[in-house]
């Protein structure tokens, strides 16, 4: 596979050319012409070269793992941090396939799929998100994608979207409708397909601000404003789950933690801690537009914000769980869900 542009203008400058025409956890092609295959045939296969577009480091290092893992032969990988960085990149690396987060700043990878499309090039495109409502499958389907696959995800997820397959491989807990919360099972579906190590999840106590053992502030709301969950989270769990992600030293942890009770989340970390939140707002999809997106990370969280008080007195539903990463610690958490 190669990437197609009409005549010899380069994608870079035939994308600047058409710029003002145009201002993505599921493994499910949206449009792949009969019989054909993503990917080439493993065993024996030439090199593929595949672009990685996140502007989370850490998640970019998780795709390409989680693509190897897959077999899918040869892979020659590239990253870029945001739409824009990878525009500027596809003319030398001559991607075969493109993978992009669908939020990150300065070009989302719904605005560069869009620009991919309105040069001519004909590259297989898919959307790595968490978001995965029918509205964004729609749309990633009306601008020229592939396929989508949905945080949490696996190599099983990769490989049946690389193949064409209608069939789900995702290891992912079901999400919990309005006035719920997912169960202790579905919340380790979740952390146990993004992290490495084996993660526990076990009914827990509540989880409050408390000096004595510090916490993580958590909110993850739709785009109208409305907060939808707020946690609370020990800051033991926060720092063993983002050291986990990325397979940091064990041995870091403690570390991490005592900075984070003195000073907030050290700025090397806040990255991890924010994706394995960000995967685990999957769980909180609703109707609302946006609905359970990540959108706040306080660390240390030494009271109740006043906007939150009133409501985690009486929420909707609320679930303590005990959260064990195999090898890199534990800690509770409080999830109330609020609308």
């Amino acid at each position: 596979m190669t990437v197609v542009v009409p005549s010899a203008v380069p994608l870079s400058q035939a994308v600047s050319m058409r710029r003002g025409l145009f201002s993505f956890f599921q493994a499910t092609p949206l449009r792949m012409a009969e019989g054909e295959a993503l990917c080439r045939p493993v065993g024996g296969a030439p090199e593929m070269n595949v672009l990685i577009v996140d502007d989370s480091k850490a998640m970019r290092l998780i795709v390409k793992r989680t693509l190897r893992q897959a077999g899918l032969g040869d892979l020659k990988v590239h990253e870029a941090e945001n739409g824009r960085d990878a525009l500027n990149k596809i003319d030398d690396a001559k991607p075969d396939l493109i993978l992009s987060d669908l939020n990150m700043p300065e070009m989302n990878g719904m605005e560069l799929l869009q620009e991919v499309r309105a040069s001519g090039s004909k590259v297989k495109f898919g959307l790595v998100t968490s978001e995965g409502s029918t509205d964004v499958r729609s749309a990633a389907l009306d601008a020229g994608a592939n396929f989508m696959v949905v945080k949490p995800f696996t190599a099983d997820s990769f490989k049946a979207a690389f193949e064409g397959a209608n069939g789900n491989g995702i290891r992912r807990g079901a999400q919990a409708g309005a006035g719920e919360l997912p169960t202790p099972v579905a919340m380790g579906g979740i952390l146990d397909g993004l992290l490495s190590p084996d993660v526990t999840v076990k009914n827990g106590k509540l989880v409050r601000p408390d000096a004595r053992r510090p916490v993580v502030g958590v909110r993850w709301g739709a785009d109208d404003g409305t907060l939808e969950v707020f946690a609370c989270v020990h800051v033991d769990f926060a720092i063993a789950a983002g050291c986990a992600l990325t397979s940091l030293p064990a041995n870091s942890v403690e570390g991490h933690v005592k900075a984070t009770a003195s000073s907030g989340l050290p700025e090397a970390l806040a990255s991890n801690v924010n994706e394995v939140f960000n995967v685990l707002g999957t769980l909180f999809i609703g109707e609302l537009p946006g609905s359970g997106k990540l959108r706040e990370v306080a660390a240390p969280l030494t009271a109740f914000p006043d906007d939150v008080t009133k409501q985690v007195r009486k929420p909707l539903a609320r679930l303590d769980v005990e959260i064990a990463v195999a090898g890199y610690g534990e800690g509770g958490a409080t999830f109330f869900r609020l609308a």
